[in-house]
């Protein structure tokens, strides 16, 4: 080492030195205790503080919040529960009388500790140490809500119990007293399936956290001791006693004066039956489930949903009494029936009424699912034939016998529902009367790949076999479907796909989706409105004669299935299209002549829209009234008001003061059936009369122009040659004041 720099030498001298004396001191019995007691001490403190949850986490701690559903006036139709359903309440939404209630049940000394309550404490050890097992809690509020945020249930160890009391230390220093009763309220656990304060109190008394009267605040705070076990029916007097118990405790908190305790322990509770979100409009309900799973939407998902529907509850209401009262009275063989009503405007369903009686028992839903159409696909035979130029409803065909050979069996040979032929008549006669004949006739001219490629336009998309029986009604389709296409009708050719949400909202307002009527001009618009005055003369003067409405324009068919195992009305007024279907769930092979369409759901129909309608007539007045006024100021005051709204104006005025002129043309026109001039010889005749076309067997193939993708494709509809038929304006961001209005009569709009 002499070689080395002196100041080298003496730092290697130095830590030789001190590394001897390490090795001394690591020998004495001080060290070693020393070390010792590290081991038991520091190392597990510091274990068990490193392994604690972060405290942070309640800032970010999001409760399970529910799915709300909404009717189209944004009231809260049902609640859709999950795992743990909740509706988060801020304390000021809370009644005093159930923070009061809670804190003397749960912990008197609230306000006064920071944490811990350490006479509770000494009690519960005493109390454990005498039993041999944790018994007694002897927690706060605060340690409570860790144990529910943090913690597993039925954990009751040593170790959780100090982690808990950690925590709720930790909890007082970064929130107030305030913040921690509200998290606690909207947290812990009622019973009956009821998570947090919100919830409970909608549940067990149908009624806001805020509405919450003393003796029933009481015995929700009396169920927190044991909300599983006390929340049963079977111990309603234990929860009585404890809920008595609580009162008392208030009492001597001073909440409660010495007379208002007598009262509230000896105050009946008034329950409320057990909420069900399937109980008020069940098919509707239930859809809309199916289209939030449709959408990849988990219900359970926790976060909380607002989703905003186009359901109508008076009309709703409206149709499941008439439809149960119709069904009720039906003849022998019709037990069931549903019903679709769609707005013409938006597309939007209105109404859906799945089935008839409890719907615990009969929880199929016929109003989406497939019936067999009958004569009420007869239209989109007529209007193929429209759309080619083949037919105009002026012209006569003739209802006569017609016999097909097949290649196997007898010949089809088609029959009319009264067993008559009736000769000659216009076109429109044999729709507005539903003979078969005159459909199979029709079918054979148009072509049935292009009945079913019209059929697919209008909004059909249920399998459809092209075979020449479709023109009769044998596919099935749903009520839903009809109601769709029938609309496409009123529309004059404008699809719009039925849609059942409008909105979904997160729980904060945020818009997630936003569903908005899409236009289509898929059907040619002339031969739309052709069809429409043969459907106007159905409910005039044919086989839908119950469905007319006073002063209300209405296209309609009826349809019977073959031995009335399925019967249809499907009807539109200018605002709303309903299809109505008839039957049963378990066919019966026994024909009843007694049933029709139009003598059964055409009824139905006529006594719904009337219920309905009638219920508006004080909107309508109002409306009316109010427009009037507008229209009187705007004449006063032209130039005050903007151009868009003074021409709307206009237009609405000169609308309801032609109404009284056109309600006596539409009675007139009533009395008028138009039928076309008949010729005069029997040659004349002949060169009118369309003549059956034998085929060789049943089924027809489709057109050569319509490709089998274009059949089972709505999309897929072709480019008509014509001037660009007046599109329908594109959906209004916001509403017009008019939009929304109930469609009342009469109506001034084209058809």
């Amino acid at each position: 080492m002499n070689h080395l720099p002196h100041w080298l030498q003496a730092l290697l001298t130095g830590l030789t030195t001190a590394y001897f004396a390490l090795i001394g001191v690591l020998r004495t019995r001080m060290f070693q205790a020393t070390a010792f007691g590290l081991m038991l001490v520091v190392f597990p403190s510091a274990w068990f503080l490193g392994t604690m949850p972060d405290i942070g986490a309640v800032e970010r701690y999001k409760p399970w919040l529910s799915i709300q559903v909404y009717d189209r006036n944004n009231q809260i139709l049902t609640t859709i529960s999950g795992d743990e359903d909740r509706i988060y309440a801020p304390l000021k939404t809370i009644s005093k009388s159930m923070q009061q209630a809670v804190i003397s049940a749960e912990d008197r000394r609230f306000y006064e500790h920071s944490g811990a309550d350490i006479t509770s404490l000494v009690r519960a050890a005493i109390s454990n140490v005498s039993a041999g097992r944790i018994v007694e809690g002897g927690s706060t509020i605060s340690q409570q809500l860790c144990k529910n945020l943090f913690f597993k249930v039925g954990d009751r160890s040593y170790e959780r119990k100090a982690r808990e009391l950690v925590l709720a230390l930790q909890l007082e220093k970064h929130y107030s007293k305030e913040q921690i009763l509200e998290m606690y309220l909207n947290q812990v656990y009622f019973g009956r399936g009821s998570y947090g304060i919100e919830i409970a109190a909608r549940n067990y008394f149908g009624k806001p956290a805020s509405k919450l009267e003393i003796h029933e605040a009481a015995f929700l705070a009396g169920l927190l001791k044991a909300p599983s076990s006390l929340s049963r029916l079977d111990q309603l007097q234990a929860s009585t006693a404890r809920k008595n118990e609580v009162l008392a405790r208030m009492s001597e908190e001073g909440f409660l004066k010495q007379e208002e305790l007598k009262e509230m322990q000896t105050k009946r509770l008034q329950f409320k039956a057990r909420h069900n979100s399937l109980a008020k409009h069940p098919y509707y309900v239930s859809y809309v489930l199916e289209q939030l799973e449709n959408m990849k939407i988990d219900v359970n998902q926790g976060r909380g949903l607002k989703v905003y529907t186009y359901l109508d509850p008076k009309m709703q209401a409206a149709a499941e009494a008439a439809l149960n009262r119709g069904i009720k009275k039906a003849p022998r063989g019709i037990n069931q029936g549903a019903l679709v009503t769609v707005d013409v405007r938006t597309g939007g369903v209105l109404v859906m009424v799945g089935g008839v009686g409890q719907y615990e028992k009969h929880q199929w839903n016929r109003a989406v699912s497939e019936h067999t159409a009958g004569s009420a696909f007869k239209p989109f035979v007529y209007l193929s034939a429209f759309e080619q130029g083949i037919l105009d409803p002026e012209d006569v065909i003739y209802d006569e016998p017609i016999v097909i050979p097949q290649k196997v069996g007898a010949p089809y040979a088609p029959k009319n529902f009264d067993g008559e032929f009736k000769g000659p008549m216009p076109v429109s006669t044999a729709l507005a009367q539903s003979r078969n004949t005159c459909s199979i006739l029709i079918a054979q001219m148009a072509g049935v790949g292009n009945i079913v490629n019209v059929a697919r336009r209008a909004g059909i998309s249920s399998r459809l076999d092209p075979y020449i029986s479709l023109s009769l009604g044998s596919s099935a389709v749903s009520p839903l479907e009809m109601s769709a296409a029938y609309a496409s009708f009123v529309r004059n050719g404008v699809f719009i796909r039925p849609q059942i949400v409008s909105r979904i909202e997160t729980s904060d307002g945020k818009v997630l989706k936003q569903f908005r009527p899409k236009q289509e001009r898929r059907l040619k618009q002339s031969a739309v409105v052709k069809l429409n005055a043969c459907l106007r003369k159905v409910v005039e003067a044919g086989t839908g004669t119950k469905a007319r409405l006073p002063g209300v324009p209405v296209i309609g068919k009826t349809g019977t299935a073959d031995g009335a195992t399925d019967v249809w009305f499907v009807g539109g007024t200018p605002g709303e299209v309903t299809a109505l279907w008839g039957g049963t769930d378990k066919p019966i092979h026994k024909k009843n002549n007694a049933i029709t369409g139009g003598n059964l759901m055409a009824g139905i129909w006529h006594q719904y829209t009337s219920s309905y309608m009638h219920s508006r007539k004080g909107e309508w007045k109002a409306q009316l009234a109010m427009r009037t006024v507008e229209a009187k100021r705007l004449a006063a005051n032209p130039d005050k008001y903007d151009p868009r709204k003074k021409k709307m104006l206009i237009a609405l005025a000169t609308k309801f003061r032609s109404a009284q002129r056109k309600t006596a043309d539409l009675a007139k026109s009533r009395q008028r059936v138009r039928y076309a001039p008949q010729p005069a010889g029997d040659m004349q005749v002949e060169a009118k009369r369309v003549d059956a076309k034998p085929v060789g067997e049943v089924r027809v193939e489709p057109a050569p122009t319509v490709l089998d993708s274009e059949i089972h494709s709505p999309a897929s509809a072709p480019h008509y040659g014509e001037p660009a038929a007046r599109p329908l304006e594109a959906p209004m961001q916001e509403p017009a004041p008019d939009i929304g209005a109930p469609v009342g009569p009469p109506h001034a709009g084209p058809w």
